[in-house]
């Protein structure tokens, strides 16, 4: 048994290191990205500590998916997040509407640290200047009662309407 558990707390060493390793290649991760197509939009955001940047949000919205999202589907944004799994945690958020075909199709998404207030308005703030960009006009959204998420849609205007998904309120 002893050989066993050593064997498991060296895999999982392995696996957790592994994952922290990720975080240094973040910064050429994004460098890619922009250099692919310079209208992607990605955004980082860190928190000084003594020991040096500690990530905090990612912010990712490629060029081909908002420009073909403005061009050929309606203005009906789903929001949702959910939960990851791991050694960090976290939530991803995400930004998706519905094409010709009436299929998911994926506008943004993001990974930040708690799903409230905050995080979701630094979210829809960078969403709507990326669509805003290219089409102005009305936006609708679709959305369950996620935490501080219909106060920031409350917040984006009159040329913003929300809805919330029939599913959730049955379930809730």
């Amino acid at each position: 048994m002893d050989q066993a558990y050593r064997a498991k707390v060296k895999a999982m060493e392995k696996i957790e290191g592994a994952t922290r390793d990720q975080y240094k290649h973040l910064r050429s991760y994004v460098a890619e990205l922009l250099d692919k197509n310079k209208n992607n939009t990605v955004k980082i955001k860190c928190d000084l500590s003594p020991h040096g940047p500690v990530f905090e949000r990612i912010y990712v919205c490629l060029e081909a998916c908002k420009s073909a999202f403005v061009t050929t589907c309606r203005s009906l944004i789903g929001l949702d997040g959910c939960f990851l799994k791991g050694e960090f945690g976290g939530q991803l958020l995400t930004a998706v509407g519905k094409d010709g075909n009436n299929q998911m199709f994926p506008i943004a998404y993001g990974i930040v640290e708690f799903e409230n207030y905050s995080s979701w308005k630094w979210f829809i703030d960078l969403l709507i200047d990326d669509l805003d960009g290219m089409q102005e006009g009305s936006w609708a959204f679709i959305s369950d009662q996620q935490k501080g998420l219909v106060e920031v849609i409350k917040e984006l205007g009159e040329n913003v309407e929300h809805r919330l998904c029939v599913k959730h309120l049955y379930g809730n």
